[in-house]
């Protein structure tokens, strides 16, 4: 967004960039740019609270009247303990440790075992609001735990996807996997909050277990792209508390 909203003032158009990673933006540096110190995402902040919203909103607008540029902000007001929390951040020492680790066969019995519940909940929630994320690997939702438990292994699993390279189709596959636990379990409408849905995935779930596990393997990857997305967090978000 930043480097587009170079093009877009060239053309004549005043832009304001809402930035979450601020070395990034400083890099770039925008005409204007408001640095939220949010969950990614989230660039206004709590959902469902409209007048924060609109403090964002307002803080924002106010860079217009900046004489020139680039400019660039923190946002001045109070953030919520939803957005410190880091809702998506796997925070138990327990999951993170090197110590306690589960063995690919086991974890795929866990998560067939507590798949019966996710599919009904994912079900109705797909039919409830007519669309869903899942689908983005290509890999279909019976083979993903089969498909992403392969990676435990000495050698990785054969790919799926031709369109696809095997990372390529590994890192859309992790997605869909979120995407169908988070969007059941969301439209259940018990957690409200993604930091409650964070906690949920992580603490609770075979297929948070399955993510950490995955970290731990793509660590010493001989595959220098999974080591990169291990190194970067992209795999599973840990934040220190």
């Amino acid at each position: 967004m930043s480097g587009l909203a170079h093009y877009l003032e060239e053309d004549g158009l005043t832009t304001v960039t809402l930035a979450f990673v601020r070395p990034h933006v400083e890099a770039m540096r925008p005409p204007r740019a408001l640095w939220v110190p949010f969950e990614l995402g989230k660039p206004f902040g709590e959902p469902m609270d409209a007048p924060f919203q609109m403090r964002v909103l307002r803080a924002a607008l106010d860079l217009l009247k900046e004489p020139g540029g680039p400019v660039l902000v923190d946002y001045p007001g109070l953030v919520s303990d939803y957005d410190r929390d880091l809702g998506w951040s796997c925070r138990s020492p327990k999951l993170q440790s090197d110590a306690e680790r589960t063995d690919a066969a086991v974890l795929l019995a866990r998560i067939r075992a507590e798949d019966p519940a996710i599919r009904s909940l994912y079900t109705s929630a797909a039919a409830g609001r007519g669309r869903s994320s899942v689908g983005a690997s290509g890999v279909a939702l019976d083979d993903l735990a089969p498909f992403l438990t392969g990676f435990l292994g000495k050698d990785p699993p054969a790919n799926p996807v031709r369109s696809l390279s095997l990372p390529q189709t590994f890192r859309f596959a992790l997605d869909d996997l979120m995407a169908y636990y988070t969007e059941a379990k969301s439209f259940e409408g018990e957690l409200t909050t993604s930091t409650e849905l964070g906690r949920w995935f992580w603490d609770e779930t075979a297929a948070g277990r399955l993510l950490i596990e995955l970290e731990h393997a793509c660590r010493s990857s001989s595959n220098r792209t999974l080591r990169w997305m291990s190194e970067i967090g992209i795999l599973v978000p840990f934040y220190p508390e």
